[in-house]
């Protein structure tokens, strides 16, 4: 029998260490428990910041009509879905509120209570114009979750009252 190969036994000592033990498991188990504490908290700030930054690009989009409407005398904008073509975000219940004087100062107020992250909600952002033409923006925390690390870039931190 000069062809076969010899069948290797495999004594069931051998057989036992083929497998992650007890405390390996427990191991892995602790790395993926403490790599989540990390990622989960940082991922639910990562979601309220880019639920106010659209919440303030959302409103941004109106600038260009209101000006358009501001430069050709109109001030009042009762029905801003037909004469701005404003359409609800899903981030808000409320309307925005579109407030502007005759010398052209104002604002559009946008507050965070639809379908937001709890540390969003009641969150307002004002994107305001000022009388020689430019804008600016402050964000006003609605929750005691509010961070200021939540403010998008052209935004400052309105303390409220």
């Amino acid at each position: 029998m000069a062809g076969r190969v010899p069948v290797q036994c495999v004594s069931w000592r051998q057989a036992l260490h083929r497998g992650f033990t007890l405390i390996e498991l427990m191991i892995v188990v602790a790395i993926v428990g403490i790599l989540a504490a990390i990622a989960i908290p940082t991922y639910q700030a990562y979601v309220v910041k880019t639920q106010i930054s659209r919440a303030f690009w959302e409103a941004s989009a109106y600038k260009i009509p209101v000006e358009e409407r501001l430069q050709n005398g109109v001030h009042e904008f009762p029905n801003p879905t037909d004469s701005l073509g404003y359409i609800k975000s899903s981030l808000t219940q409320t309307a925005n509120t579109f407030a502007f004087n005759a010398d052209g100062t104002g604002s559009i107020v946008m507050t965070l209570d639809g379908d937001v992250h709890l540390a969003a909600r009641g969150t307002r952002i004002t994107v305001g114009r000022l009388a020689d033409g430019s804008w600016n923006c402050s964000v006003r925390g609605g929750s005691d979750g509010f961070s200021p690390q939540y403010l998008p870039v052209a935004c400052s931190l309105d303390p409220g009252p």
